[in-house]
């Protein structure tokens, strides 16, 4: 149900088919619910597996969770309150909460276990694609984005600096999870994982280049590639249910 709501609302939302403030409210709506249930049913889908899996997914989840946090407690300033939401804030918090969150959980997930140069090879290719991964980032955005002011209190400038990195979390555990699948079986709940990790991270950047330029447009497209990345997460809580042979 969580899928089929993540993906009809993010569909409504790409289309456009909804008025700007009609398509605002249902965004909010879909906003609180998939996230929150995609985390919930993470951690609660992880309960269920042997321990050696359990705190990998577990982290993962309660990553997912803290993004939905995130956006109940946004939400509650602009839906309830209908007020400015605080920046920085409480949501803040729990929003760059995730990205470390999933980050940690990704080098969690257990290993097949290769042989000694296997796992050295690996290891090295994980490690050259992060830094090659990070450059990248660094040329193409993250020197635009962070940025330190004296003015500014330790807070605001210590979320500044981890929203963007935050997105470089999120494309090393992808390059990471890339390397680790190159000599190991498809696994569709990585892949799963992955999508909403991608979108969530290419989203993040289309909004910052969006606010910059004042082209962004609350309950648009853009919001439709979060809902999508949400779906993203649920689909892998459903398929870690599934038996599976793998020691993922």
């Amino acid at each position: 149900s969580l899928l089929m709501l993540s993906a009809l609302s993010g569909a409504v939302l790409a289309v456009g088919i909804l008025s700007q403030e009609a398509a605002f409210h249902f965004s909010e709506i879909a906003y609180v619910i998939v996230p929150i249930g995609a985390g919930v049913a993470f951690i609660a889908t992880a309960m269920t597996l042997p321990s050696k899996r359990k705190l990998a997914w577990s982290v993962i989840g309660a990553g997912v969770l803290a993004w939905g946090i995130g956006e109940i407690i946004w939400v509650y300033y602009e839906y309830i309150l209908r007020t400015e939401v605080p920046y920085p804030g409480w949501a803040d918090v729990f929003y760059v909460l995730g990205y470390p969150l999933m980050f940690v959980g990704v080098l969690l997930l257990p290993h097949v276990k290769p042989g000694r140069l296997e796992r050295l090879r690996l290891t090295l290719d994980a490690f050259a694609g992060s830094i090659a991964v990070a450059a990248i980032m660094w040329v193409a955005y993250l020197s635009d984005q962070i940025y330190l002011d004296s003015e500014l209190g330790f807070l605001e400038q210590f979320i500044n600096v981890m929203y963007p990195v935050g997105d470089v979390f999120l494309l090393i555990a992808l390059m990471i999870l890339a390397v680790r699948r190159s000599s190991l079986r498809f696994d569709v709940r990585l892949v799963a994982l992955s999508v909403g990790m991608i979108i969530t991270a290419v989203a993040d950047i289309i909004y910052v280049l969006q606010i910059e330029a004042d082209t962004y447009i609350a309950g648009g497209w853009l919001d439709a590639l979060w809902l999508f990345s949400y779906g993203g997460f649920v689909a892998t809580a459903w398929y870690l249910l599934r038996p599976s042979e793998g020691t993922e």
